[in-house]
Formats: structure tokens, C-alpha cells, sequence
């Protein structure tokens, strides 16, 4: 497909990635006793955003010994906007906006990038090498692109035998895509047949005609360990059919139980109800009751019932709450 989505290496077997860093580049004389902890998950309940904040230590891989080997400034901004501008796109964790932040600088060689930083060489050679982050899972019971733990994630290695490696001249989303891996995402194609792995998408993480979408966000998110994503506080207004204004609020996905009021004036007849609804979070199946008060030629009288009710996510960060015939739409805020 193209030449930049076989971008993580395992620490313990790529003869392949170290063939290629010994090729485009000089010794390195950094500590390889650690893997940096470059990248913080921070939610923001009243902003309704988490913002992941990514440092990153640029050197040049290809200058002349002796010479310094720090990456132009002009060259580290290029690179950061691409990034940002791919990443910054939207994007939801149920109700909360991602916003990511890189903070950058340009070192003179791999051995000055500080233990709270991800190093990453540029290559400024006549041939274009194929970008890669040399990383490992961070725990034995990593399941593969499709996992969410904090075992799945992949964590840059600063391995001065295989250096994380990117040219210094390619598409932005090249580098974007490489920075998944730095925000702790897999690739998601099958190397034998180059289609996407079976339950992902054509996202940015298949090819660099892809886009970030809500799952590579969500799974990031996930696989940090920084934030339970259950835990979010998410509010949610419903808006229902021309014949009934909808009141109600569900204040976490983790609590079962919905109220949802609604109310219906038509041709002198006043109605309230009260539905409450009973929905198993991981199934979004359950049931609903309700009790249905009307006014009518100045008489009174009451109603109820109950029924089936489901709950299905929609586009655009909408929730979709079916009451057996009733159909409401739950509008995130």
C-alpha cells in the first residue's frame, strides 16, 4: 500500500528494523536502560477534553561526524504541525474532545534526549528511508491492534542500537501515523494480505490516506492507563419527535439507570411522563416504564406501562434510545 505502516518493531526480535538503523546512521552512545515515559493523558471534566501532551527529542542522523548534529528549528515546527493538524481534527472520547500537544526540541545526538523524552532521528540522506518507532508492548498479555489494556500499548524504546528512525522530507501524514505508535497504537493491517485487521477501519494507523478517527482516539486513551474512560462524566440532553419535547439527563455510562421526562401539548390535551429506563451498559439492552399524566377538558388521568428499550451509538456523538415504538435521540453536551 504504502511505504510507512510497518511502523512498530519489538524490542526482543526485528533483525530487520536494527539492519536499517545501523544503515542511516552513526554510533549512539546513550544509556539503553530505559524506555521513556514521554506521554501524559490529562481529562478535563468541566472543558469536556483530554489533552495528551507528547515530548519528543529530534537529532540529526545523517550529519558528518564532527559536526553538530542538531535538527534545524524550521525542520522540528514543520514536523510538529503536521502532526497537530492530523491529530487535532475533532475527535471524541465519548463526549470529550482530544487535543494533543507536542512538545519538541532538536538535540545534538540521540545520547542528549532526556529519559521524559521520545528521541527520534531524522534522516536527511539522498535515498528516503521507510519511518519507523522501534517500541514494545508494555506487558506480556498484549492482544494485538484490536486490544484496549495497558499491556496493548506500545511503548518507544530508546534503543541506541535500533533508533526510532523518520525521514526528514515526507508526507505530513507519514509522521502523523509514526506519532500513533508514539501515542501507544499499533498498526492496524495485515502484513500478509495488506488489508485493514478485521473489526478496524482504513484509519490513519492502515495508511497515510487515512484520518484519525473517535476508535484510534478512544483505544489511545485506553491503552495510556491514565484515565478510565468509564469514568468520564458525560452528560446527555435528549430531543425526541415534533409531537413531544424531551427533558432528561444520564450522567454516566457506568450507572444503569436513565430519566428522561416528556412532554406533549396537542389540540387541548396535556400530557406528562416520567420514563425510566433500566440499560445494561455493556449490552445496551434493558427496559423502560413509565407513568403518563394527561389533562384533558379539565379532567385528569393517569397511565402507565413499560416496555423494551435499547440504547445504539449514532453519528456525530449522538446516543440513540429506542422505547419499544418510541424512538428518542440523545444528543451529547
Amino acid at each position: 500500500m504504502n511505504g510507512i505502516r510497518a511502523g512498530v518493531r519489538s524490542l526482543a526480535a526485528s533483525a530487520l528494523a536494527i539492519l536499517l538503523a545501523a544503515s542511516v546512521g552513526g554510533t549512539v552512545l546513550a544509556d539503553t536502560t530505559f524506555i521513556p515515559k514521554a506521554v501524559t493523558f490529562k481529562a478535563d471534566d468541566a472543558a469536556k477534553t483530554i489533552t495528551v501532551t507528547a515530548k519528543i527529542a529530534f537529532y540529526n542522523r545523517s550529519c558528518t561526524p564532527g559536526t553538530s548534529c542538531t535538527v534545524p528549528p524550521g525542520d522540528v515546527s514543520r514536523i510538529v504541525q503536521a502532526i497537530e493538524a492530523m491529530w487535532n481534527n475533532g475527535s471524541k472520547v465519548r463526549c470529550y474532545t482530544l487535543i494533543v500537544k507536542v512538545e519538541a526540541r532538536s538535540v545534538g545526538s540521540q545520547a542528549e534526549a532526556g529519559q521524559n523524552e521520545v528521541d527520534v532521528g531524522l534522516d536527511y540522506g539522498p535515498v528516503r528511508i521507510r519511518a519507523f518507532v522501534n517500541g514494545q508492548h508494555h506487558g506480556a498479555g498484549a492482544t494485538g491492534p484490536l486490544g484496549n489494556t495497558e499491556d496493548d500499548r506500545v511503548e518507544p524504546a530508546h534503543n541506541p542500537s535500533a533508533p526510532t528512525t523518520w525521514p526528514s522530507d515526507t508526507k505530513p501524514a507519514a509522521w502523523a501515523h509514526e506519532f500513533g505508535h508514539i501515542m501507544g497504537l499499533d498498526d492496524n493491517y495485515d502484513p500478509a494480505t495488506s488489508a485493514p485487521v478485521s473489526g478496524t477501519s482504513e484509519d490513519l494507523m492502515f495508511w497515510n490516506y487515512g484520518v484519525v478517527t473517535g476508535e484510534m482516539a478512544t483505544r489511545a486513551v485506553q491503552r495510556s492507563g491514565q484515565i478510565d474512560v468509564n469514568k468520564l462524566k458525560c452528560g446527555y440532553a435528549t430531543e425526541g419527535t415534533q409531537e413531544k419535547k424531551w427533558l432528561g439527563k444520564h450522567c454516566d455510562m457506568t450507572d444503569p439507570e436513565w430519566l428522561i421526562n416528556a412532554e406533549v401539548s396537542a389540540a387541548g390535551l396535556r400530557t406528562t411522563e416520567l420514563y425510566t429506563m433500566v440499560i445494561d451498559p455493556t449490552t445496551h439492552k434493558g427496559t423502560y416504564s413509565y407513568e403518563s399524566i394527561g389533562e384533558l377538558a379539565g379532567a385528569t388521568y393517569t397511565q402507565n406501562g413499560k416496555g423494551v428499550a435499547s440504547t445504539v451509538d449514532g453519528p456525530d456523538g449522538t446516543l440513540i434510545m429506542n422505547l419499544s415504538e418510541i424512538i428518542v435521540t440523545g444528543v451529547i453536551h
